[in-house]
């Protein structure tokens, strides 16, 4: 898709009603969520499903301004809207994020309040890179990477170089209070230290405390690919919020294929642990 003086990738299942928008992590495009797992999300909801590649990534090419402060999370979300206007989904949606693509969830819902129905958040950064002490640290973990960066992912090589003003930036901003959220964090540390792992839940919990529509749960045995470690989850998640947006009749029948859907990998969980 032509957003003006280049081109970004939409990798789009076609269905019904409000779409959903899947939104990636820092240094991943579209086929990070793979495509058994958004057809089957697309097959629950019957709604269209969209994945895309930010610019430089993926397929997508880069905007041919170098200039950091044209390849920026401001100039990812510009993209995104212009995207999707083309497309004709410049209308009420949901989100679907991951990681750093919380950022650009919590960006395009302030930026248009009224079209975002509901946002589900797969462990997301949140504002723990607002605190100093993590943001030099991640800068200085990706400083001997970035010349490998320019040359063979730009877009993940102008995000890092534009992170510190998308951390600032982030700070000016939420998602709104109106909106649904659902908050999905890991339950292992992963890559994190204890005491950074404690912050990460800290600030986390703060952002539940503070929205009054949103819904925190903490996926068990769960690290930072919480939709790959445990698809069923994620899935039944994305489901039940995209029910809530649905007028009562069609909300009782994607409520009854959610609950036959968990009933059945719950039950397919426990064979497969038996064969083994």
């Amino acid at each position: 898709m032509d957003v003006g003086n280049h081109k970004i990738h939409f990798h789009i299942l076609k269905g019904q009603g409000i779409p959903i928008l899947f939104e990636a992590g820092a240094e991943r495009d579209a086929s990070v969520w793979g495509e058994t797992f958004l057809q089957q999300v697309a097959s629950m909801t019957n709604a269209t499903v969209i994945a895309y590649d930010r610019a430089g990534m993926g397929k997508s090419t880069l905007n041919p301004d170098t200039a950091f402060s044209k390849q920026g999370i401001i100039s990812n979300v510009e993209d995104l809207e212009a995207g999707l206007k083309k497309l004709g989904y410049d209308q009420e949606i949901m989100l679907v994020s991951h990681s750093y693509g919380g950022y650009l969830s919590t960006l395009y819902s302030y930026r248009h309040p009224e079209l975002v129905k509901s946002i589900v958040l797969i462990d997301v950064n949140m504002d723990l890179y607002a605190q100093d002490k993590y943001l030099q640290e991640s800068i200085k973990e990706e400083a001997k990477f970035m010349a490998g960066y320019k040359k063979n992912n730009p877009g993940f090589y102008y995000l890092h170089a534009t992170f510190p003003e998308t951390a600032k930036l982030m700070e000016k901003y939420t998602i709104p209070v109106t909106i649904p959220v659902v908050d999905i964090v890991r339950e292992l540390p992963a890559f994190y230290t204890k005491s950074k792992f404690e912050d990460y839940k800290a600030v986390h919990q703060q952002f539940v405390r503070g929205h009054r529509k949103c819904t925190s749960i903490v996926a068990y045995g769960c690290n930072h690919g919480i939709w790959a470690d445990n698809p069923p989850l994620v899935k039944s998640i994305i489901s039940k919020a995209y029910a809530e947006t649905l007028p009562e009749t069609e909300k009782s029948k994607l409520y009854a294929r959610t609950l036959n859907y968990t009933i059945n990998s719950v039950n397919e969980s426990k064979m497969v642990k038996k064969k083994k």
